[in-house]
């Protein structure tokens, strides 16, 4: 466990070896800097006001899991148990803090998660959390009155891939696809594999133009993709159908459906 002595003003005291190899500084870098520095401010606000309970007497401690900063600018997720020393007239006199590198367990938790909610072949949403996704952005979308747009992409001719040229290169088609999805959406985005060879993008708060241009930037790159197959490769095309909210529905499956014929008129 990494120790240390920190002052109510946030100044390390008193270090030991261990936080020291945790956290990638030595004891005298330490000494010259706050734990405000080498706290992730994601984490910062919550621990202030813990520890501001302790100096009001409202607490006595605190655990929780948070991030620090390696010296190395890596993030390093922690266990951290924090006490407060008062002196014999009950004043605040230090912080003891005592920190567990956590960061193997947490990468592990991150993995099962992703296991659990992600296709292993294209690293994209499963149908399960494509449709809590889709849930949660039309709610959203009714309740502030934001806009919403679905697509699916359909894989065409994609069984003549798989009877061609067999069912590996056909899983090859797939993860390529997959990383042009997770290469041209944005972070707010969800993408995911809706059935064989279709796909499905969530796309909060696009309005019926913006995603005819994205639409338009997918389908081109999809176009200029060659799949290599030994020395040889093939061109892959897709058809896209686009569905909004509101006005294409207000609910799951209208929008699907509007979004469904949409993509066979396209085909």
């Amino acid at each position: 466990m990494g120790i240390a002595r920190v002052s109510p003003a946030g100044t390390f005291l008193e270090i030991n070896q261990k936080l020291c190899d945790i956290v990638g500084y030595s004891k005298e870098e330490l000494i010259k800097i706050t734990f405000q520095k080498i706290t992730h401010p994601n984490d910062l606000d919550i621990d202030l006001s813990l520890l501001q309970q302790m100096l009001n007497n409202e607490r006595d401690t605190y655990k929780r899991e948070k991030r620090y900063f390696h010296k190395n600018g890596s993030i390093i997720w922690i266990s951290f148990t924090a006490s407060l020393i008062k002196t014999s007239a009950a004043e605040p006199k230090y912080f003891v803090a005592v920190i567990e590198d956590i960061s193997a367990r947490k990468k592990m938790e991150h993995e099962l998660i992703n296991r659990a909610t992600h296709v292993a072949l294209t690293g994209l949403c499963n149908r399960t959390t494509l449709n809590e996704k889709l849930d949660y952005e039309i709610d959203r979308a009714s309740r502030y009155s934001r806009s919403l747009s679905l697509m699916i992409i359909d894989i065409d001719h994609f069984k003549l891939i798989n009877d061609n040229y067999g069912h590996q290169t056909g899983d090859n088609v797939l993860i390529e696809l997959g990383k042009i999805f997770k290469k041209i959406i944005r972070r707010a985005d969800h993408a995911g594999r809706f059935g064989g060879e279709e796909f499905l993008l969530v796309l909060p708060e696009l309005d019926n133009k913006q995603d005819l241009v994205l639409a338009e930037r997918l389908r081109q790159q999809v176009e200029a993709l060659s799949v290599k197959i030994g020395e040889k490769s093939i061109n892959v095309t897709v058809s896209i159908g686009i569905s909004s909210y509101p006005q294409n529905g207000k609910e799951v499956d209208p929008l699907i459906k509007a979004c469904d014929d949409a993509m066979y008129k396209a085909k």
